[in-house]
């Protein structure tokens, strides 16, 4: 596992007040990250070679999840409260 990759889920956990999820590198197709309903986050493989900032911004995304499965208010709220701009 990419250290960067699990630095950023403890940070974005802990920034989030959830439990640290299991995480796992993987080969999707058409997303970046998900977060499935048993709380593992899967984390696109090729995002370790981005920029650390999309990678940061992808595990914080998915990490809101664990709080908010569906994309309202809520949600951009938190996600915004933990990376603001």
């Amino acid at each position: 596992m990419n250290q960067d990759v699990q630095n950023l889920v403890k940070l974005y956990a802990c920034k989030l007040g959830v439990y640290t999820p299991g995480v796992k590198l993987s080969q999707e197709k058409r997303t970046w990250g998900t977060c499935g309903k048993d709380g593992v986050i899967h984390i696109n493989w090729q995002l370790v070679d981005a920029p650390l900032s999309v990678l940061e911004y992808v595990v914080a995304y998915e990490i809101v999840h664990l709080l908010h499965r569906n994309y309202g208010n809520g949600f951009w709220e938190a996600l915004s409260c933990v990376m603001p701009g």
